[in-house]
């Protein structure tokens, strides 16, 4: 690029543009994999859950007048051989800590970086107003990158060296987005796992919804109006990730056409 010291800035402001929305991308990565995690330990069929399930099936099993455990060849009987438990009180001891770990570590969501903990029936309503936020940057930083871009390109597209150049370079910093240089078929596959991240949060925002809704006859026993309150931001948040998502993916889409039009023009 020093032949064309004009170029410079327009490259790098389009350069910039796009570590943006690389960083809002992985943000959203990194929280679906956090909501994921707490959804997993919060469904009814969680592997704790299972664990206390079984040690408590090995409590009711236990013969406290006899002292010794009645064998029935079930799960609880495998759990006792296991571990080796050799009285009903070290068997409630592990119940015990089952239990505690439940409390401390599925019941609490405890949030990396920021110190801070939530209850495990409010994800729903932190997770959609996360997605939400982070997609709306995502789409901002996105439309900013495309309308950089088409500046840049539409700068140089008189000269076909410039043009050249300037494509090369700005393809090679790229790196969620596939610009034109092989097979067609093969750039459109590899476009494709960069649409599936921008799903991420309305795919784990809807599989959270579904879990609610089927546990929401529990949540009622403790707080009928905080279950309602949820179920309200559930469907707002749907609504709008849906449309977010979409909008997202059709600016990528643009991006991606901008990219086969521009390298159509270099001759």
């Amino acid at each position: 690029m020093n032949q064309y010291p004009h170029l410079g800035p327009y490259v790098e402001a389009a350069a910039d543009s796009s570590k943006r929305a690389r960083w809002v991308l992985l943000l959203i990565v990194t929280s679906s994999i956090l909501v994921l995690a707490a959804y997993l330990n919060s469904r009814p069929g969680n592997w704790l859950n299972s664990r206390i399930k079984v040690a408590q099936g090995a409590v009711s099993l236990w013969d406290s007048t006899a002292h010794s455990f009645k064998t029935d060849g079930s799960s609880s009987d495998s759990f006792v051989q296991m571990y080796g438990i050799r009285s009903i009180e070290e068997l409630r001891v592990w119940l015990n800590g089952y239990i505690i770990s439940k409390q401390q570590n599925v019941q609490l969501v405890r949030v990396p970086f920021f110190a801070f903990a939530f209850d495990v029936n409010d994800l729903g309503l932190i997770s959609g107003a996360t997605f939400v936020l982070l997609l709306m940057l995502l789409r901002f930083w996105l439309l900013r990158e495309i309308r950089n871009y088409e500046i840049v390109f539409e700068k140089v597209s008189k000269n076909q060296e410039e043009l050249s150049i300037v494509y090369d370079v700005l393809s090679m910093r790229q790196v969620l987005t596939v610009p034109p240089s092989g097979p067609l078929i093969a750039e459109i596959l590899w476009s494709i796992p960069t649409k599936i991240l921008f799903c991420l949060p309305l795919a784990l925002q809807y599989i959270v919804y579904r879990n609610d809704s089927d546990t929401a006859h529990i949540g009622r026993l403790f707080s009928g109006p905080n279950v309602s309150l949820i179920e309200s931001t559930h469907i707002v948040s749907l609504i709008l990730i849906t449309i977010l998502t979409f909008s997202c993916l059709w600016v990528s889409v643009k991006f991606d056409v901008l990219w086969y039009l521009t390298k159509g023009r270099i001759h």
